[in-house]
């Protein structure tokens, strides 16, 4: 029996967006609720995504549609979290060359980094992008064998959407392009990679010990396990999932939880 005591240093709440707040553009139940009762506790909330096809300005729309108050410092996606690589890396400064969405572009666009289509390039970065095509692997290739740093925004396989259905993810993409080049990525930004938990803190000031991680998905789980962050698994989502179902022998979240709305209760 897992006991409160454990959660009461607890100061910030991190959600994976997708199989845990939404399904698509369907809210998991209880979402908007749980999040409003974490807030009135006084904990800072941050939606933790994979997501690189949409900005988090999108996203943050998306969540005020769900009765989900929002502003864009409170999100973090792969996309974002690799424009702060890049600046960090002296980007302002680089050639970066996009495989992904409009919207991926814009976000790169407003930290300040430079996006171009023609040679040279110093990077690529690959993001989610449901247009990609063969055409689409030929410039990638021929950007990762020009000599560019291979940068991806994650390697999901697979997400869930409305009706359980579950459809290929950024991982795929990624996987033409390692087949062509036969070389693997260079930076993945997404998770398992603590990345974005590390931009969680840096945002807060907090220390992994304050923070709590949510997720459907056990890799998630051995993430923040390993950023020393303590970790609850959502099952009532993770049954829906088909990454997720595969257990991940060091997954060892700290509680599991059959519904979402139970959270609050939990971290009162």
């Amino acid at each position: 029996m897992i006991s409160k005591e454990e959660f009461k240093n607890i100061k910030a709440v991190g959600f994976d967006l997708d199989g845990v707040i939404y399904f698509g553009d369907i809210p998991t139940d209880g979402a908007a609720e749980s999040v409003r009762r974490i807030r009135d506790q006084g904990k800072k909330v941050f939606f933790i995504t994979n997501n690189s096809a949409k900005s988090r300005s999108q996203i943050a729309h998306k969540l005020e549609n769900m009765n989900i108050p929002c502003v864009i410092d409170d999100i973090i996606t792969s996309g974002y979290a690799a424009a702060e690589y890049l600046m960090n890396e002296g980007g302002e400064n680089k050639r970066i060359f996009v495989l992904g969405t409009n919207d991926l572009k814009m976000e790169l666009k407003m930290t300040g980094l430079s996006i171009v289509d023609e040679l040279p390039r110093d990077a690529i970065l690959v993001g989610f992008d449901k247009s990609f095509n063969y055409d689409t692997v030929s410039v990638g290739l021929d950007a990762i064998l020009s000599g560019a740093k291979f940068l991806v925004c994650n390697r999901v396989p697979n997400f869930p959407v409305e009706g359980g259905k579950i459809v290929p993810g950024l991982g795929a993409i990624v996987g033409a392009l390692i087949g062509a080049s036969q070389r693997e990525p260079d930076m993945v930004f997404g998770k398992p990679n603590v990345f974005m938990l590390e931009l969680m803190i840096m945002k807060t000031g907090l220390a992994p010990s304050e923070v709590v991680y949510v997720s459907d998905s056990s890799e998630d789980i051995v993430m923040a396990d390993q950023f020393g962050s303590l970790s609850i698994l959502l099952k009532e989502a993770a049954h829906r999932t088909s990454y997720s179902l595969n257990e991940h022998e060091n997954c060892h979240p700290k509680l599991i939880l059959d519904a979402l709305i139970r959270l609050p209760n939990i971290l009162q």
